[in-house]
């Protein structure tokens, strides 16, 4: 369940509290400026409105008060319809005392807050902030539990997620056969004109990606995060490996969670025995993501971020190839953005110990990478129910080939 608007506030508000208090903290606050923290308006369920000044929301642990906003009164206006105590607040010396006066009772204060930064996707307030609130006498702790419990879906969020998972494979799908099709004709296709086709069957279809998607030929799937940028991008000629990451979420509903895969093909019969070796190292690597995943649902553990990616990077190791590791195994899925601030899949970039929660969204993405040559990522959108994970993007096998003549290039 998320922070809907169909749902009253102060019920909304009354189920973070509980977790507050089940996490073992005092309280939570979650301080915005300028709309740099997204949680606030998810939180209180503000969709428009200018916020200029610093904002708190303070959620106090259940059975130690209700929920309260702190503004200041510029601002007021965009508070003003809150069913929620709103406190004004004029210059920074009020704004201070004010925040005393909120959290008068110390203890343990949950923040967006990690420390040396190790989580990005929580990690919203300045060290400057963090000491303000420190010299009210609390000891300010890291809210990233609780952020992860943002990414947990109900009954109708898993559905969304189901129907954009499969416009994400059908999309694909009619990309990888329109490039097939125009290389047999001898016409000439470019990485911009599929990534317009898949943008243009997501618009027809009820679909919005936000941006991308990425069409990598060659040495462009190389780079983890290469686009085209909306132009024409490279030619796709016959004995190229192509990439096509792809992501998409049902277009205009509330709190709609994204699908995201990835794909690899051949245009051409055969596919080179290096790439066929990058890419059974990386179906590899993925498999053992998720029976890592599979074994602790059977085992009834929880399984941390961290651990997973880690099940990924000894499995690309055992193959001798983990120098051409560049980034964590998978992400969280999100509403608001397809990367979400729940549980990241990652050892290395961002060390995440938070657990996968039962009901949230992730993606398993390894990927191997030869600068100037080639790239190989294969990405699955899943979810963790109650019985283990449940993959909901087609799972590729085998590299997708084409039936189109040419010489092989990598």
């Amino acid at each position: 369940m998320t922070a809907g608007q169909g749902v009253a506030l102060g019920v909304r508000l009354e189920r973070w509290m509980g977790m507050v208090r089940d996490a073992g903290f005092d309280g939570w606050l979650v301080a915005d400026f300028r709309w740099n923290n997204p949680l606030l308006p998810r939180l209180l369920g503000l969709s428009s409105g200018i916020l200029t000044r610093r904002c708190f929301l303070w959620l106090p642990a259940s059975g130690r008060g209700g929920p309260r906003v702190l503004a200041s009164q510029v601002d007021g206006h965009t508070l003003a319809h809150l069913d929620c105590p709103v406190t004004l607040y004029g210059g920074f010396d009020e704004m201070e005392a004010r925040l005393r006066e909120m959290l008068h009772r110390g203890g343990r204060v949950a923040m967006e807050y990690v420390e040396r930064g190790l989580l990005p996707t929580v990690s919203r307030v300045d060290a400057g902030l963090v000491e303000l609130v420190r010299g009210t006498g609390v000891t300010v702790v890291s809210s990233g539990a609780l952020v992860a419990n943002l990414e947990v879906w109900d009954e109708r969020q898993k559905a969304l997620h189901e129907k954009a998972a499969r416009g994400v494979d059908e999309a694909r799908r009619l990309a990888l056969a329109r490039c097939e099709e125009m290389l047999r004709r001898g016409e000439r296709v470019t990485e911009g004109a599929l990534a317009a086709l898949i943008n243009s069957y997501f618009a027809e279809n009820g679909l919005v990606a936000g941006d991308g998607p990425d069409v990598a030929v060659d040495a462009h799937a190389a780079d983890p995060h290469y686009g085209t940028g909306g132009g024409e991008g490279a030619v796709i000629m016959p004995g190229s490996v192509l990439l096509i990451d792809l992501w998409a979420k049902v277009r205009d509903v509330e709190d709609a969670p994204y699908a995201d895969s990835t794909w690899m093909a051949y245009t051409g019969p055969t596919p080179p025995d290096d790439y066929m070796s990058a890419f059974t190292a990386v179906r590899a690597a993925r498999d053992a993501a998720i029976e890592l995943i599979e074994s602790a649902a059977r085992a009834g553990r929880s399984v941390a971020g961290r651990e997973i990616d880690r099940a990924a990077r000894d499995s690309v190791a055992r193959a001798g190839l983990a120098e051409h590791l560049v980034h964590r195994t998978g992400h969280s899925l999100g509403t608001d953005h397809v990367h979400g601030m729940g549980t990241n899949l990652d050892d290395v970039e961002f060390p995440d110990d938070r657990p996968l929660l039962t009901g949230s969204g992730f993606t398993v993405e390894p990927g191997l990478y030869w600068p100037g040559r080639f790239g190989v990522r294969l990405e699955v959108s899943a979810m963790l129910l109650p019985e283990g994970p449940r993959v909901t993007t087609e799972r590729q096998e085998e590299i997708s080939v084409m039936q189109v003549s040419g010489q092989g290039k990598t």
